[in-house]
């Protein structure tokens, strides 16, 4: 196979993988789903950050519709139902995907959000890096707009 198909093959993989990922975290409804906490060693409110801003750290695990989040600490804005996590964050779609990072930004309201610094987005087929991976989970759509390497699983080709 040329190697121009080649990469076109994985370029083509990762684009339906991303677009998997996404598509789990869409869901048409009227009021969005609030994000859930599920685990922190310590929470308090902080007024430092916002009236309603409560502050999670350690073994942090969080919850928005099917997807799971974990990181070493949080800021949880409720009545915006964003967040902002800090330090090894980990994201769980289902069985097959995991994105990973340094922070993420993330909206539940709007289902919009990037993962910033050390990203690697893995599923069956693809391996992902990259410093900064944006998506619109209303719109099935992602992007990296930084540099960024896309390794096929089956043949270590790399695009």
């Amino acid at each position: 196979m040329p190697k121009q198909a080649t990469y076109k093959s994985i370029l083509k993989i990762a684009l339906v993988c991303i677009g998997a990922f996404l598509c789990a975290v869409t869901f048409a409804q009227d009021k969005p789903k609030k994000i859930e906490i599920l685990n922190a060693d310590k929470a308090k409110f902080d007024k430092a950050f916002a009236e309603d801003a409560q502050r999670l750290v350690g073994n942090v695990k969080l919850k928005h519709d099917s997807v799971l989040m974990f990181c070493d600490s949080a800021i949880i804005y409720q009545k915006a139902n964003t967040l902002k996590a800090f330090g090894k964050v980990f994201i769980n779609q289902g069985d097959t995907l995991t994105l990973s990072g340094d922070r993420l930004n993330y909206n539940g309201n709007t289902k919009r959000g990037e993962v910033i610094g050390n990203v690697v987005m893995n599923d069956p087929e693809i391996n992902l890096k990259t410093e900064l991976v944006e998506y619109n989970g209303n719109l099935s759509l992602a992007y990296y707009p930084v540099f960024g390497t896309i390794t096929s699983k089956s043949n270590s080709n790399k695009l």
